[in-house]
């Protein structure tokens, strides 16, 4: 989990970035359904080789579009990333987005009367900077065991505690999980960790799909014993670090498995485990996601090495983060319809 801070920046007025992204919606979605402010916040313009348009909210950490009426519900599509992944962004490029909102604002043909926040309350103190609010981000990165010699599988497998923790890689980002080793007569095993939080998708939403993406980064998987990778649940100590006494807290119900024979390795490529279990994710808080390799699932003893490298949330941008993405849909579109904020650019 990675906070941005920009202690260079004086004479703003840091407001919770929760409260930020609030008052802030109606300009970041103006700005967010342009080609330009896409770029800029860094949102993708493709997901599942279908444009993403109409985006209707923007949060700290995720993205929701094309909204939609379909048999009288509301359904719409999601981008979750892990921490506070948009915010961030803002706060890295503090200056271009300020720059881009503020000529936004002054080539919007309206009445200066009701301009909006930008300039009324820029004239009050602002401009308003979006501060970190680290209690609430989420975490990603993984737990090990370390080969230990003439310790049977069964030991290292159902083991307590781990050897090592790490919140993603500071280097950039980029490690092996999902793992099980057999060097010699030593086993080990790494188990990846991934909190997003889901809340914004609705207390009484019917999730239909969802996708749980991670991008390869340049490095060769292995896969001795033709093994997959499996999604399950996690329970960390906390939401925004993790120990080795995390190394257990791992669920065996396996949401989705992706063949770690078709694995894409190349640098900032997704490769798509599609989750046919919803019920990992969370609708009211954080969503709590491990991987593992399915001979630690299965508790089979590897033969030799199965793992895999991808990125976690510490690299820059938003191209190759883990996320979540998905469709879900409420009841109470009826007749009224809903109000889709119309594509620009």
């Amino acid at each position: 989990m990675k906070i941005f801070y920009r202690p260079d920046l004086v004479r703003v007025t840091r407001t919770n970035e929760d409260k930020w992204f609030e008052m802030f919606q109606p300009q970041l979605l103006r700005l967010a359904n342009t080609d330009y402010g896409k770029d800029l916040l860094c949102i993708p313009k493709e997901f599942e080789n279908a444009k993403i348009k109409n985006i209707y909210k923007i949060g700290k950490n995720h993205i929701f579009f094309n909204p939609r009426n379909h048999d009288g519900m509301f359904e719409k599509d999601w981008d979750f990333r892990v921490g506070a992944k948009w915010a961030n962004v803002i706060r890295s490029r503090w200056e271009e987005i300020q720059g881009a909102l503020l000529w936004q604002e002054a080539n919007r043909f309206i009445l200066p009367s009701v301009r909006s926040l930008v300039f009324s309350q820029g004239a009050f103190g602002g401009p308003y900077f979006p501060d970190p609010d680290p209690e609430t981000t989420t975490v990603d990165g993984k737990v090990q065991l370390d080969a230990t010699p003439n310790v049977v599988w069964l030991t290292v497998r159902n083991n307590i505690d781990g050897t090592t923790a790490a919140d993603g890689d500071i280097s950039g980002g980029n490690e092996f999980h999902a793992w099980t080793r057999l060097s010699g007569s030593d086993y080990a095993i790494a188990r990846g960790f991934f909190l997003f939080n889901t809340a914004a998708i609705g207390d009484t939403d019917t999730i239909s799909a969802a996708t749980f993406s991670l991008a390869g980064q340049g490095t060769a998987e292995g896969d001795s014993d033709v093994t997959t990778i499996d999604v399950v649940s996690s329970s960390p100590a906390s939401n925004t670090a993790l120990v080795v006494g995390d190394y257990d807290q791992i669920g065996s119900t396996v949401f989705g498995d992706f063949a770690i024979a078709g694995w894409d390795q190349t640098d900032a490529t997704y490769n798509n485990i599609t989750l046919t279990n919803f019920t990992g994710i969370s609708k009211t808080g954080i969503t709590k996601f491990a991987t593992r390799n399915s001979r630690d699932t299965d508790d089979v003893a590897p033969t030799g090495n199965n793992f895999i490298y991808s990125s976690f949330a510490e690299r820059t941008g938003t191209a190759s983060d883990p996320k979540l993405t998905g469709t879900s849909a409420v009841a109470g579109a009826g007749k009224g319809g809903v109000a889709l904020l119309l594509n620009v650019g």
